[in-house]
C-alpha cells in the first residue's frame, strides 16, 4: 500500500507566478510583500550603511523561505487528511466486486485452503475470476491468512449449509422408512420388545440411521452447489482484488475501506491472530463507525468445531448403543446406555480447548493493543492509525473503545453460551434416527397402536426435545466453567481428571433422562407419561435458569473488567 503522505507541487499556473530556475517560482506584482519591496529598495539604496540593507532583505527571505515552507507542510497534512477521508468514506465503485458464498466453499474449499500469496500467479489469476461486479455487498467476511484454512471451511460450511444438511437429513430417513414400509430393504437383526403388553422379537434395519447420517453428511457437502440456498454476495480478499496486477491490487486494498461502507453485515471469523493483525482492526473499526446500520456477527472458529466434536460424539453414542442393542435383551438397556456414552469423554476432552480459544477471546478484548498489532508494510501502519485517529479522535480513544463498548456489543451474545437453533437440531438428528429405528421394528411386529404412540411420545417429546437439550446445555456450561488447564507437575493427570469428573456428572444426567424415557415408553400409563413430560420440563426450564444465572455473573465480570480498563 501506498505511504499515506503525498508530496504537494505548486505548478506556477495555480498561484500566478512564473518559474525560475532551481525550481524557484517569482510571485507577480500584484502578490507582492513587504518583503520583496525591501529587496527591490536594497537594490538602488544610497544608505551609507549598505550592509544593513542586506541584513534586511536576508531576514526577509528567510522569514518567507520559513513561512513557504510551514504552508507546504500544512497543506501536505490537510492533503493527507483529505486521501484518508477519501479512502474510507467514498466507495470505488468502479472494482467493487463480490464472490458467492457458496463458490468459496465449491472445489472442497479450495480458495480458503491456502494463503493466495503462497500460490503461483495462474492460480491467483483464477481466484479472481470467481468473483463478479456488484453494486452492493451482503457480507464482508473478515478473517486473518494467519489463521487454517480447514477450520474456516467448517465454519461457513455449517453457518451457510446446516438448514440445507437438515433437509436432506429428512429426505434421507424418509427414503428410508418408505422403502422399509415396502419392504424394498431386509431387516437382518432383530430387537427385544419388553413392553407392559407387547413383550415380541422385532426385526430391526440399520437403515434409518444409515440413510440419515449419508443425507446429512451430502447435504453439508453439497449445500454450496444447491442454488436455492446461500445466495449472498461476499467479499473476500483473495478473489475480490487482484492478486497479481500490482496497479489493480493496490487499487482493491484501497478501496476496503469503500467496500465495507456497501456490505450489509461485517462477520468476523474470530481465531486467536485475529486482533494482532492491524488490517483487521481497521476493517472493524471503519465499519463500526462509517457504517452505524450495518451488522456485526462475531463468528468465532472454535464453536463450529465445537459443534463437529459434540455431533462426532452423540454420532457414535447412537451407534454404539444401537450395536449393544442389536441382537439381546432388553436387560441391556443400563449398562448399554452407560457403555455408549463413553465416546462423550474423548467429546467433552477436547471441546475444553474450544473453551479455552473462548476464554483468550475475551482476554484478547480486554487486553487490546493497537500498537501491538502487526502488519507487513509500515506505508499501511500509518494509513491505518492515521485512518482511526481520523474516525475515533486518537488512537488511544479507539482501544479504549475496543476493550469497553465494543467487547460488550460484540462478545455478549457468545457470554450467553447458547447454541443456534440449527445447530442444535443437528445434534439431535443422530438420536431421532435412532430412535425411529426401533419405532420402525415395533410396527413391522405389529406392536399395539397405543404402545406406538406411547413410546413415540416418550422417545420423540421427552428424549429429544427436552432431555438432550438439557443435556447438551449441561455440557456446554461445564466445559466452560472447567474448562481452563492446570499446570505443574501434576498439570496432565489433573486435566484428565478433571475431564473425567465433568464427563462422570454428564452421564449421571444423560443415564437418569435416558433410563426415565426407556421406562415411560415401555408403560401403558398416559399419567405417568405426562408426570414425566412436567419432571423433564422442570429440569429443562432450570439448565435455562442456571445457564443464564451463569451468564449474568460473567457478563458483570466482563463489565467490571472493561470499566477498570477504561480512564
Amino acid at each position: 500500500m501506498e505511504c499515506c503522505t503525498c508530496e504537494v507541487a505548486f505548478p506556477p499556473g495555480e498561484i500566478g507566478g512564473k518559474e525560475l530556475e532551481d525550481g524557484v517560482v517569482e510571485l507577480p506584482e500584484r502578490c507582492g510583500t513587504g518583503e520583496k519591496m525591501v529587496d527591490q529598495l536594497s537594490e538602488v539604496s544610497t544608505d551609507p550603511l549598505p550592509f544593513l540593507s542586506q541584513d534586511l532583505a536576508e531576514e526577509s527571505r528567510q522569514r518567507r523561505s520559513d513561512r513557504t515552507g510551514q504552508e507546504i507542510m500544512s497543506q501536505s497534512a490537510s492533503i493527507s487528511m483529505a486521501v484518508v477521508s477519501q479512502r474510507i468514506t467514498k466507495t470505488d465503485t468502479e472494482i467493487l466486486r463480490g464472490v458467492r458464498l457458496r463458490d468459496t466453499l465449491k472445489g472442497c474449499g479450495r480458495l480458503w485452503r491456502c494463503n493466495p500469496m503462497k500460490l503461483k500467479p495462474q492460480a491467483r489469476s483464477a481466484l479472481f475470476k470467481m468473483s463478479r461486479p456488484v453494486p452492493s455487498l451482503d457480507i464482508f467476511l473478515s478473517h486473518t491468512w494467519c489463521s487454517k484454512g480447514r477450520a474456516k471451511i467448517l465454519s461457513l460450511l455449517l453457518q451457510s449449509g446446516c438448514s440445507t444438511a437438515l433437509l436432506f437429513w429428512f429426505f434421507g430417513v424418509a427414503l428410508a422408512l418408505a422403502l422399509c414400509f415396502a419392504d424394498a430393504l431386509p431387516m437382518p437383526f432383530w430387537y427385544s420388545a419388553n413392553m407392559s403388553h407387547f413383550k415380541e422379537m422385532c426385526p430391526l434395519g440399520p437403515w434409518v440411521m444409515l440413510f440419515g447420517f449419508l443425507g446429512t453428511l451430502l447435504g453439508l457437502l453439497l449445500s454450496p452447489y444447491v442454488s436455492c440456498f446461500n445466495r449472498d454476495m461476499c467479499f473476500v480478499d483473495a478473489a475480490c482484488i487482484h492478486q497479481t496486477n500490482k496497479t489493480l491490487m493496490q487499487r482493491g486494498i484501497n478501496g476496503i475501506g469503500g467496500f465495507l461502507l456497501v456490505s450489509r453485515e461485517l462477520r468476523i471469523l474470530w481465531s486467536q491472530p485475529y486482533l494482532s493483525r492491524l488490517w483487521c482492526v481497521f476493517e472493524v473499526a471503519t465499519y463500526k463507525k462509517m457504517n452505524p446500520g450495518g451488522n456485526i456477527v462475531m463468528a468465532p472458529l472454535f464453536v463450529d468445531e465445537s459443534v463437529l466434536l459434540k455431533y462426532l460424539g452423540i454420532l457414535l453414542c447412537t451407534v454404539t448403543y444401537w450395536i449393544i442393542r442389536c441382537n439381546s435383551d432388553s436387560s441391556i438397556v443400563l449398562p448399554g446406555t452407560m457403555v455408549c456414552s463413553l465416546p462423550i469423554l474423548i467429546t467433552i476432552h477436547f471441546d475444553r480447548r474450544n473453551f479455552m480459544m473462548k476464554h483468550q477471546l475475551f482476554s484478547q478484548f480486554q487486553n487490546f493493543d493497537l500498537d501491538a498489532a502487526e502488519c507487513s508494510c509500515e506505508s499501511d501502519r500509518e494509513f491505518v492509525y492515521a485512518a482511526i485517529s481520523h474516525l475515533y479522535g486518537s488512537k488511544e480513544a479507539f482501544t479504549q473503545y475496543v476493550r469497553g463498548p465494543l467487547q460488550r456489543e460484540l462478545l455478549e451474545p457468545i457470554c450467553q453460551n447458547v447454541l443456534p437453533r440449527c445447530y442444535t437440531e443437528l445434534l439431535t438428528t443422530p438420536f431421532l434416527s435412532l430412535f425411529l429405528d426401533f419405532t420402525l421394528a415395533l410396527w413391522k411386529q405389529g406392536a399395539p397402536v397405543e404402545d406406538l404412540v406411547i413410546y413415540a411420545v416418550s422417545m420423540f417429546g421427552l428424549a429429544t426435545c427436552l432431555h438432550i437439550p438439557a443435556v447438551l446445555t449441561m455440557m456446554i456450561l461445564l466445559g466452560d466453567r472447567f474448562a481452563e488447564p492446570w499446570d505443574g507437575f501434576w498439570g496432565c493427570f489433573l486435566n484428565y481428571l478433571q475431564t473425567f469428573l465433568v464427563f462422570l456428572a454428564i452421564l449421571a444426567h444423560s443415564v437418569a433422562g435416558f433410563v426415565v424415557c426407556f421406562t415411560v415408553g415401555s408403560r401403558r400409563q398416559w399419567w405417568f407419561l405426562i408426570g414425566c413430560f412436567f419432571l423433564f420440563l422442570a429440569i429443562r426450564i432450570l439448565t435455562v435458569k442456571l445457564r443464564d444465572k451463569l451468564q449474568g455473573q460473567r457478563k458483570r465480570l466482563q463489565k467490571a473488567r472493561s470499566f477498570q480498563s477504561e480512564p
